[in-house]
């Protein structure tokens, strides 16, 4: 142990390589700017910092320390903490020229440079986020002063002359050391607030949410997409941004909360309620199959010629049931066919021999619910990697509200929301079909966004399945927002909103589904998946290329949920069935 000791420090003190994280150091100070949302909350950020104890020796880069003791002196001051004032306090401080020549930017003024790139790194500010590149760049410092013990105790045991008692003494400091470092570690510290319902600006969703402030149990954020999904029918295909196709503001969201708690059923009543309310939305309580679904879609029903179905709301109370009806061999395109009905084709059909259905022009919009410990038996791998996982907003609350005696909801606000939102309708039909483009300010917020939306996860390759179509979220978001206020151009505004929320449903994927773990059937799935990469295969063939031990039943329930999530079909080759790999 001692040799295996010496030769990690020896590598960490020829190669210079120190444990530390660059990056948790840059967005740390980036948080401890200016927020968007003033002094106030700039002083809870740096507050939430200071409680944590941050020293000169936590930080790896002296540079940076001396940015971020800068930040601290103006604070102390009651000083508003911004470029300006930052640079003023490392002259009057000394610490400027140095700054300057270890934190060069690309090209200018290097260290004004530095600070815009090092601000555009966080579009998000709180004090949670702070709390969280805080505690990593603590860690990373117990982990220097861990290894400095170590080469120490390393040196000591080398030297014969180094009394024993001496070694115990400073392998019980690393013991301490290491342990201080495990108490800290960034993923044993989740706080609550990190993952509540971002504050937001936009008048009318802000409306809709004060309706039911004490007339519901339900959390806000859950009211919010309530609307949101609403907004997104009236709306319809009329306005648009180009990414590089046409997106429209159409949204799958599931509302994920405890049963009997959280009152989904009621966010999905009032929703329903308010669609209901304004023509030309229909709406559904479910999906059957695909080819009910286009039925309903190509049909206006009965005695109401004002519903346009092609313009359809699904209201499910229970997302499982989709999934479970998706794995049942005759229905296993469904979930293919909403993946290409959610990017909103010019015609949705489904070719039959007798009555070939068609759709034209469709816009779908779906609300469901699910409970958070059902959420790995209803999803498969396949879902997650075929993309459909991928294609939902996640609203993941809890609420701790007790309302025994509920009043009833204010039928003036309640009226005066659908009335604006039936003059918005109005407004998009009469101008038809819009292409809503960017300020500059939003394209700016735009662009940092999705550089930092690429960043993450890099690794991950669920994650990344589960995040990849984020930038969608948002744009869809800001869409709405937008069009709310009858504008053709996404302002700064709107897509602070939409990137808050869109950060925010980010966290809730990857904490919805961080620990889905791989079942024997998962991966089976994967290998299935893998041997099928390299050509068609029967089922036998297949099953005697999978090593090690499977048994019949894993394995064909593992055939069934691919072909359930369009991952894989079964076709016919002549004489015999072959599985070929879709996606």
């Amino acid at each position: 142990m001692v040799k295996q000791a010496r030769k990690l420090t020896k590598r960490t003190t020829i190669e210079g390589v120190q444990p530390h994280s660059p990056d948790a150091e840059i967005h740390l100070l980036a948080v401890m700017f200016n927020s968007d949302e003033g002094l106030e909350k700039n002083r809870q950020v740096i507050q939430k910092v200071l409680e944590l104890g941050i020293g000169e020796n936590d930080f790896h880069s002296t540079a940076r320390w001396k940015l971020y003791n800068a930040i601290v002196n103006l604070y102390n001051r009651g000083d508003p903490v911004d470029m300006v004032t930052v640079l003023e306090e490392l002259k009057r401080t000394g610490d400027l020229e140095y700054v300057e020549k270890h934190l060069p930017g690309d090209s200018g003024d290097p260290f004004a440079i530095y600070l815009d790139e090092m601000l555009d790194s966080e579009p998000v500010a709180s004090p949670e986020i702070a709390e969280s590149y805080a505690r990593i760049i603590l860690e990373y410092s117990k982990r220097r002063f861990a290894l400095r013990e170590l080469a120490l105790a390393s040196q000591e045991a080398d030297d014969d002359q180094t009394p024993l008692e001496a070694i115990a003494d400073r392998l019980e400091t690393l013991a301490a050391a290491i342990r201080s470092a495990e108490e800290i570690r960034p993923e044993a510290v989740e706080p609550e607030d990190r993952y509540s319902f971002p504050n937001i600006n936009q008048e009318l969703p802000l409306e809709y949410m004060r309706v039911f402030k004490g007339v519901t149990e339900a959390p806000e954020s859950f009211h919010f997409f309530g609307f949101a999904t609403v907004a997104a029918m009236v709306l319809g295909r009329s306005v648009y941004v180009m990414y590089p196709r046409k997106i429209y503001p159409n949204i799958f969201a599931l509302l994920v909360g405890r049963p009997g708690m959280e009152r989904k059923t009621t966010v999905l009543g009032y929703a329903g309620e308010m669609a209901e309310a304004i023509p030309p939305i229909q709406t559904l309580p479910a999906i059957a199959s695909y080819e009910g679904l286009l039925e309903a879609m190509s049909t206006a029903p009965g005695g109401k010629e004002l519903i346009d179905p092609a313009r359809t709301l699904v209201l499910m109370d229970e997302f499982k049931s989709l999934l479970s009806k998706a794995r049942i061999e005759n229905l296993s395109n469904l979930i293919p066919q909403l993946n290409t009905i959610y990017d909103c084709p010019d015609i949705a059909r489904l070719p039959t021999k007798v009555s070939p259905v068609t759709v034209e022009r469709p816009f779908l919009c779906i609300l469901s619910g699910i409970q958070p410990g059902v959420i790995e038996e209803a999803f498969k791998t396949g879902d997650i990697h075929g993309g459909f996982a991928g294609r939902w907003m996640y609203v993941i609350d809890r609420t701790d509200e007790c309302i025994p005696r509920p009043p009833a909801v204010d039928i003036k606000a309640w009226n005066g929301i659908i009335k604006e939102l039936a003059t918005v309708r109005d407004h998009w039909t009469k101008e038809r079909s819009t292409e809503i483009k960017f300020t500059e300010e939003a394209a700016r917020t735009w662009d940092t966004f999705y550089t930092w939306w690429k960043d993450q996860n890099p690794e991950a390759e669920m994650l990344k399945a589960l995040t990849v179509r984020a930038p969608d979220h948002v744009l869809k978001l800001a869409i709405i927002f937008c069009a709310l206020d009858r504008l053709d151009q996404i302002h700064q505004g709107h897509m602070d909103d939409a990137v808050r929320i869109g950060s925010w449903l980010m966290r809730n994927a990857q904490r919805l589904f961080g620990e889905f773990g791989e079942s024997p059937v998962a991966r089976v799935e994967k290998r299935v998946l893998e041997i099928l990469s390299s050509g068609p295969l029967t089922r036998r063939q297949v099953r005697h290329r999978i090593s090690g031990k499977v048994d019949s039943e894993t394995y064909n329930r593992a055939v069934k949920n691919l072909q359930g999530s369009g991952m894989i079909e079964e076709r016919q080759v002549g004489r015999r069935k072959e599985l070929i790999k879709i996606w």
